[in-house]
């Protein structure tokens, strides 16, 4: 059995922007109003896990295949609010709490095959299927003090909309893209190893009820890997690898205004040390990656940002065999 925590994200946002102008389309109604100051209160905290058991075994010389049937669940809950003051004395308020429970399966297959000798080809497969899913959702809008065209037909018509919060309750499952990752492992020495790995994505339909980013259309995506191990002692190695971490959201064109989630690819590099025992594994190390893309980051808003991404992490990592 094995039990993995493939994603754990954590963040904490408190900003206030001053002296910004409001958009385009608001401005024409509301000729002289600017923004004096927004507020952002953002608290996200997303976590994943799976467990469960695993059967692996050599079929023919030379060729080994085994199968694990992980149990995944995932909890989110998120929160944001934002204030926009005006020049005029108005406001606009939104407040939108967010909390998302999964259950499903995840089986994966692996194939590993060594054609000859100090050469091994790994192939493997996994796809999450959800067996239960459930999004609660609270949102609240208030208006005070701006005039705004609410039904598009271009005349004002709203000047103030009270605060009154929506709930609602979803039941519609995620899906998740087919993984298929094909590796090759080469032993020059006793000492060293040296891999590289493709990994494809396949694309998946989203659902993106009530303007859910992270429900939204993921497209097809390919990364790659290198990697490589080299044993001090019997006891001690040292591990290093490059990598690449492609954006599946769609790509943002200036000109949409549609909710849409940042367009990010990535790279980076990672080094670690681990100590083994007849038993037991431990490894410390760390990562860092870089990349750069585009974001919308004003709700509404036609124009596209530039983004550049630095990342960092620390890791302590630990296994148990029997």
């Amino acid at each position: 059995c094995s039990y993995v925590v493939p994603d754990s994200n954590k963040q904490d946002q408190d900003q206030t922007f001053y002296g910004l102008q409001l958009s385009p389309g608001a401005a024409v109604n509301n000729p002289g109003v600017t923004v004096s100051s927004y507020t952002i209160n953002f608290n996200n905290d997303d976590n994943t896990y799976q467990f469960g058991p695993t059967i692996a075994g050599e079929i023919a010389q030379d060729f080994a295949a085994g199968i694990t049937l992980y149990i995944h669940q995932r909890h989110v809950q998120r929160t944001l609010n934002q204030f926009l003051a005006f020049s005029n004395g108005g406001y606009e308020w939104t407040s939108f709490y967010y909390e998302l429970n999964e259950t499903g399966l995840k089986p994966t297959l692996g194939l590993v095959w060594s054609p000859v000798d100090k050469v091994s080809l790994g192939l493997s497969m996994s796809k999450v299927t959800l067996l239960s899913s459930s999004r609660n959702i609270q949102l609240t809008y208030g208006l005070e003090n701006l005039n705004i065209d609410s039904n598009g037909d271009g005349s004002v018509d709203t000047n103030s909309i009270p605060p009154i919060p929506q709930f609602d309750s979803i039941q519609t499952k995620k899906k998740y893209p087919l993984q298929t990752t094909l590796g090759v492992a080469y032993f020059p020495t006793t000492n060293l190893i040296l891999s590289a790995d493709l990994a494809y994505y396949t694309a998946v339909a989203g659902d993106n009820t009530l303007g859910d980013p992270t429900f939204s259309d993921r497209d097809a995506v390919v990364n790659w890997a290198l990697g490589a191990e080299y044993y001090l002692s019997r006891t001690w190695a040292v591990r290093g690898g490059l990598f690449n971490s492609n954006a599946n959201t769609p790509e943002i064109k200036a000109g949409s205004s549609s909710i849409a989630e940042e367009h990010i690819d990535l790279y980076g590099g990672s080094l670690s040390i681990s100590n083994f025992t007849r038993n037991t594994s431990v490894s410390f190390g760390g990562s860092l990656t870089l990349g750069s893309g585009k974001a919308q980051i004003i709700s509404g808003s036609t124009s596209a940002q530039n983004v550049e991404s630095l990342g960092w992490m620390l890791f302590l990592s630990s296994s148990y065999s029997y």
